[in-house]
């Protein structure tokens, strides 16, 4: 009997000091299926995952009208989902295949980080909580993106793979 509770003992300490995520889950999703999210212009991007905070939703949109580039984020809590962030750049388009959700810093709090083209030139914004972390032009990075070398070579590997695409 000693032994069993301190066995149980035991496992209910280590459940306790673990942290509840232990790393950023994606999921998969149907957009429609989503509670209504506040945006402008037409969804070109999405990712749905679970870490500390919870449910979160990133939306990339676009307006051809202007043009400018959107990012919303949102954790969808209840009642409603609430706006974690919100970004907008005008005279922008998004460049495709440069989306991605990581946790490169292992803090169970996700990055989201894209790129998108404002006057021939490209701007990279990686995003973590209230955070931002941007490179652009010829591959300069801000001092935020500098001061977390896991943030700045995911951010150098993701300049080069979009540098490399033809226009």
């Amino acid at each position: 009997m000693k032994r069993t509770t301190l066995l149980l003992a035991s496992l209910a300490v280590l459940i306790s000091s673990a942290p509840l995520f232990a790393k950023v889950f994606l999921r998969p999703f149907d957009i429609n299926k989503l509670p209504p999210l506040e945006h402008k212009g037409k969804i070109v991007e999405a990712a749905r995952w679970m870490d500390k905070n919870g449910a979160n939703v990133v939306l990339i949109t676009e307006e051809k009208e202007g043009p400018a580039v959107y990012a919303y984020h949102y954790l969808l809590g209840k009642p409603k989902p609430k706006l974690e962030w919100k970004m907008k750049d005008t005279v922008a388009g998004f460049v495709n295949k440069s989306f991605s959700i990581t946790d490169l810093d292992n803090n169970n709090v996700a990055e989201a980080t894209f790129v998108y083209k404002k006057s021939n030139q490209l701007k990279l914004v990686m995003l973590e909580g209230k955070k931002i972390y941007s490179m652009a032009g010829d591959s300069k990075s801000d001092k935020a993106l500098n001061s977390k070398p896991e943030f700045k070579q995911h951010a150098t590997a993701v300049w080069g793979k979009i540098s490399e695409q033809k226009p």
